[in-house]
Protein backbone atom coordinates (compact mmCIF):
# COMPACT_ATOMS: atom_id res chain seq x y z
CA UNK A 1 0.00 0.00 0.00
CA UNK A 2 1.50 3.02 -0.83
CA UNK A 3 2.26 6.11 1.73
CA UNK A 4 -0.43 8.69 2.64
CA UNK A 5 0.52 12.10 1.23
CA UNK A 6 1.54 14.40 4.42
CA UNK A 7 -1.02 17.01 3.93
CA UNK A 8 -3.65 14.69 3.89
CA UNK A 9 -1.76 13.09 7.27
CA UNK A 10 -1.36 16.69 9.14
CA UNK A 11 -4.86 17.64 8.02
CA UNK A 12 -6.27 14.40 9.60
CA UNK A 13 -4.17 15.23 12.82
CA UNK A 14 -5.33 18.72 13.10
CA UNK A 15 -9.41 17.90 12.82
CA UNK A 16 -8.58 14.99 15.61
CA UNK A 17 -7.04 17.69 17.63
CA UNK A 18 -9.88 20.11 17.41
CA UNK A 19 -12.51 17.40 17.90
CA UNK A 20 -10.31 16.41 21.14
CA UNK A 21 -10.42 19.84 22.18
CA UNK A 22 -13.92 20.31 21.58
CA UNK A 23 -15.25 17.64 23.63
CA UNK A 24 -12.37 17.59 26.43
CA UNK A 25 -15.04 19.76 28.56
CA UNK A 26 -17.14 17.18 28.41
CA UNK A 27 -15.29 14.58 31.32
CA UNK A 28 -15.12 15.25 34.70
CA UNK A 29 -11.35 16.33 35.40
CA UNK A 30 -10.86 12.67 36.46
CA UNK A 31 -11.95 10.67 33.74
CA UNK A 32 -9.75 13.09 31.26
CA UNK A 33 -6.71 12.55 32.80
CA UNK A 34 -7.48 9.00 32.65
CA UNK A 35 -8.32 9.04 29.42
CA UNK A 36 -5.15 11.24 28.55
CA UNK A 37 -3.29 8.89 30.20
CA UNK A 38 -4.45 5.87 28.29
CA UNK A 39 -4.04 8.47 25.30
CA UNK A 40 -0.57 8.54 26.02
CA UNK A 41 -0.10 5.46 26.42
CA UNK A 42 -1.58 4.65 22.98
CA UNK A 43 0.76 7.51 21.22
CA UNK A 44 3.23 6.40 22.89
CA UNK A 45 2.88 2.59 21.22
CA UNK A 46 3.03 1.41 25.14
CA UNK A 47 1.63 -1.96 26.44
CA UNK A 48 -0.56 -2.25 29.62
CA UNK A 49 2.42 -3.98 31.55
CA UNK A 50 4.81 -0.82 31.40
CA UNK A 51 4.23 1.61 34.19
CA UNK A 52 3.93 5.33 33.26
CA UNK A 53 5.70 7.52 35.43
CA UNK A 54 3.66 10.51 36.70
CA UNK A 55 6.10 13.20 35.27
CA UNK A 56 6.44 11.91 32.16
CA UNK A 57 2.69 11.63 31.18
CA UNK A 58 2.18 15.33 32.93
CA UNK A 59 4.26 16.84 30.44
CA UNK A 60 3.44 15.60 27.84
CA UNK A 61 -0.31 16.03 28.88
CA UNK A 62 0.94 19.79 29.64
CA UNK A 63 1.75 19.79 25.66
CA UNK A 64 -1.21 18.63 24.60
CA UNK A 65 -3.11 20.92 26.17
CA UNK A 66 -0.59 23.99 24.89
CA UNK A 67 -1.36 22.91 21.52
Amino acid sequence: MPALPQPLLCAVQHNCDVSDAQHAGSYTLCIYLMHMREYFRWHQQLGLEVVLGVAEVGEWVDVREQH
